[in-house]
């Protein structure tokens, strides 16, 4: 097969017929092309009967970074605190590697492009999902496991149909034709979809798979977990809620993570599952540190669970990342201020942008005192009249910041909260900055050094013996 080459966008796109009609007839893989990296990693001596790939969406290393000083810091020190990521890296036959990020098009990749290059191997246009104009639809990873005859999954506190889940087993021109990637994970045969994104699976949908059990809250989804057949818990219409914003109703990452788990171990020929902490994307882009802190130390949680599970048997390999950054926050005070920077950050009690919600239905001219007291009440903060009135600047229409990619609303939040909370931003937008991969279990020792992001599906392949 022709090796893929194309580094700029084509404006080219079927209809949306055409990509039913495709999608449709795909249920195992039939037609599909294949995707390989450019350069095929070559196979280690053990092979995996499970792969578990957990993404922290949007994840900068100042977000790691500051989560792993506040899990220090709440837990008081000792060889147990902080990153679980971080202690995996001490472990024999842990492998790192620094990877790229960019896409064909863009030296900034969204996560349709960056998540595809995972998916099916190759690096593609921004917005699209395993599909490229010329070489249309490309196999995804549980395409391929699910012929092979092993059980799949995606966890998400996104929306299932987001571009990050959907990128490993969708295959359309556009990341926004979500009501389609709803009926390719279905039709697709997709054993486990735990989050959110209801809106994209009306009844007709589910009455075409009567097969597919439903749940919609966390009791219903642990009642769920003895049963067989395919789960489908649908916990939100849209996004599930920030992690420092949820409540009882919506389970927690870690649950669901270990809750597929036990479901798709029991097939004897073994799975791919992918989870993503998707919201931590969505803190960035609000420039929102808290609701990016607590979702990513809920990822923490989610790979000490996991790798804990992996470890304890010789046939799991798990790869941990992220597709890109996304604003770029730093803890940026000295001396004692970057202490209690910390403090505040661990005394919030609601995100930002659950505080600017509570804002938009009210009317504008009582946004400056609603939004004090907000910040007063559920961040712990006292607002000067002086920051009040630079926040809110852009709904007046003012110009706010000299960077125009950073004069946003959210922005001139960020940036006035940057005044207590210690955690600057560059924009709302993602960043081109290499990530980190790690790897465990068997063929985590093809991981070289450094890799490009398209690489980690072959990586997969080869350890699974799919190629």
């Amino acid at each position: 097969m022709t090796e893929f080459r194309a580094e700029t966008p084509d404006a080219r796109q079927p209809s949306r017929r055409a990509v039913l009609g495709a999608g449709v007839g795909l249920l195992a893989g039939a037609g599909l092309a294949r995707g390989v990296g450019a350069r095929r990693v070559e196979r280690g001596p053990g092979r995996a009967r499970n792969v578990i790939f957990l993404v922290a969406d949007g994840m900068s290393i100042g977000t790691f970074t500051i989560a792993d000083m506040v899990m220090r810091q709440r837990s008081g020190g000792g060889p147990d605190a902080g990153s679980a990521w971080a202690r995996l890296w001490g472990m024999p036959g842990v492998r790192r590697s620094m990877m790229s990020t960019r896409a064909a098009d863009s030296l900034v990749t969204d996560s349709a492009a960056g998540g595809s290059a995972w998916g099916c191997g190759r690096r593609l246009t921004n917005g699209s999902i395993c599909f490229d104009a010329q070489a249309g639809e490309i196999e995804p990873i549980l395409v391929t496991a699910k012929r092979a005859g092993k059980s799949t999954g995606l966890v998400s506190t996104a929306r299932i149909t987001h571009a990050t889940p959907a990128s490993f087993v969708a295959t359309v021109p556009s990341r926004n034709m979500e009501r389609i990637i709803a009926e390719q994970e279905l039709a697709r045969g997709v054993d486990v979809l735990l989050g959110g994104g209801a809106k994209f699976f009306p009844d007709d949908l589910l009455a075409a798979h009567p097969d597919v059990e439903v749940v919609r809250d966390a009791a219903s989804m642990r009642r769920a977990a003895a049963s067989s057949g395919r789960l489908l818990g649908l916990f939100s219409d849209d996004h599930m809620s920030y992690e420092l914003d949820r409540g009882d109703a919506e389970p927690h990452l870690r649950e669901m993570s270990m809750l597929a788990i036990e479901r798709l171990s029991r097939n004897p020929e073994g799975f791919v599952l992918q989870i993503e902490a998707g919201r931590v994307d969505h803190g960035g882009h609000a420039n929102d540190f808290p609701a990016m802190l607590h979702d990513m130390i809920a990822f923490e949680e989610t790979i000490e669970a996991v790798s804990k599970w992996a470890m304890a048997r010789d046939d799991t390999l798990v790869i941990i990342t992220t597709d890109h950054g996304n604003g770029g926050p730093e803890l940026t005070v000295y001396k004692e201020d970057s202490y209690r920077a910390i403090e505040t950050l661990l005394a919030c009690r609601h995100t930002l942008s659950w505080m600017l919600g509570q804002l938009r239905s009210t009317p504008r001219e009582e946004w400056p005192s609603g939004f004090r007291e907000l910040v007063a009440q559920h961040a712990g903060v006292t607002l000067s009249d002086e920051e009040v009135e630079w926040a809110l600047r852009p709904i007046r229409g003012e110009r706010a910041h000299g960077f125009g990619e950073a004069n946003t609303l959210v922005c001139s939040v960020g940036a006035v909260m940057a005044n207590h909370f210690g955690v600057g931003f560059v924009s709302d937008n993602h960043t081109a900055e290499h990530v980190e991969a790690t790897a465990i279990g068997p063929g985590a020792e093809a991981l070289p050094h450094r890799i490009e992001n398209y690489e980690l599906h072959a990586l997969m392949v080869n350890a699974m013996a799919l190629a």
